[in-house]
C-alpha cells in the first residue's frame, strides 16, 4: 500500500516557569493507505500532541509533516490555508462527539457538507448506506442527545466518513463509552478502513481497543515505537 502521511524527526516542548517539558523527541512515524493505526501510551505521554501535530491543528517546534510527499507546515505556513488544506483532506472523531444536540442524526451528519454547500445525491445515498452500516438508520430523524453514548459516537464515525478525506484523527473516540460499545466502535473503524479505504489514526489508552488496529504504536520517554505483538494481531483479524 502507499504512503500517504509521515512525520519526520517531530519534537515538542512545553515550558512552565522556568522548567521545559520535552513531549516528543524526534518522532518518526508512516502511515499507509487503508489501515487503522493506534498510538498508545501512558496519560500524558504526549500521544493527543503528536495526533495534533500529525493533523495540522499544531505545530511541531522541529520536524515535518508530509501529505502525499508534500511538507505540509511549509506549504501551507498561514492559519487560513492550513485550514483549508485540513478540511479538503482530514477529518476527525473526538471523544465528546461535538454533535449539535438538538439536530437530528441525519443534519449532524450532513452538516459539514451544507456548510460547504456540497450535499448531492451521491453524499444522501452514501449518508443512507453508512447509517445502515453503523445501525443508526431507523434513529436519522431522531434528534442525537436523545441517543446513547455508542450511538452518538456512530453518528460522529458517519459524520467523518461522509466527506471526501482520505484520513481520520480518532482522539480517545471510546473515552466516554463502556466497554462494550467501545468494541463496537473500534470494529466500526476497522470496517470503514477496509470498506472505503480510508486512513484511521485514532489514539487510545486501552490497550484492548488494539487487538483491532493493523499497526500499533507506543508512545513512551518522546519516542514513538513500534508494537512487535502488532504483527502477531493483526493476523486475526485480516
Amino acid at each position: 500500500m502507499l504512503e500517504i502521511l509521515r512525520g519526520e524527526n517531530i519534537k515538542k516542548s512545553y515550558r512552565s516557569g522556568d522548567t521545559i517539558q520535552k513531549v516528543l523527541n524526534g518522532v518518526n512515524v508512516k502511515f499507509e493507505r487503508g489501515k487503522l493505526y493506534c498510538i498508545t501510551g501512558a496519560s500524558g505521554s504526549g500521544k493527543s500532541t503528536l495526533l495534533y501535530i500529525l493533523s495540522g491543528l499544531d505545530m511541531p517546534d522541529q520536524g515535518e509533516i508530509y501529505f502525499n510527499d508534500e511538507k505540509i507546515y511549509k506549504k501551507y505556513s498561514n492559519d487560513k490555508a492550513m485550514s483549508e488544506f485540513r478540511r479538503k483532506n482530514f477529518a476527525f472523531i473526538f471523544q465528546f462527539f461535538n454533535l449539535l444536540p438538538t439536530l437530528t442524526v441525519e443534519e449532524n451528519i450532513l452538516l459539514p457538507l451544507f456548510l460547504a454547500k456540497a450535499v448531492t445525491k451521491e453524499k444522501k445515498k452514501l449518508m443512507d448506506e453508512l447509517m445502515e452500516k453503523m445501525n443508526i438508520y431507523d434513529k436519522r430523524n431522531k434528534a442525537v442527545n436523545l441517543l446513547s453514548g455508542g450511538e452518538q459516537q456512530r453518528v460522529s464515525i458517519a459524520r467523518a466518513m461522509i466527506l471526501d478525506c482520505p484520513i481520520i484523527f480518532a482522539d480517545e473516540p471510546t473515552g466516554n463509552l463502556d466497554h462494550k460499545n467501545s468494541l463496537q466502535i473500534y470494529s466500526l473503524l476497522k470496517q470503514m478502513t477496509r470498506d472505503y479505504n480510508k486512513t484511521v489514526i485514532s489514539v487510545t489508552h486501552d490497550m484492548e481497543m488494539t487487538s483491532m488496529a493493523d499497526v500499533i504504536f507506543t508512545l513512551k520517554d518522546g519516542i514513538l515505537i513500534k508494537s512487535l505483538a502488532e504483527r502477531e494481531n493483526k493476523n486475526n483479524y485480516n
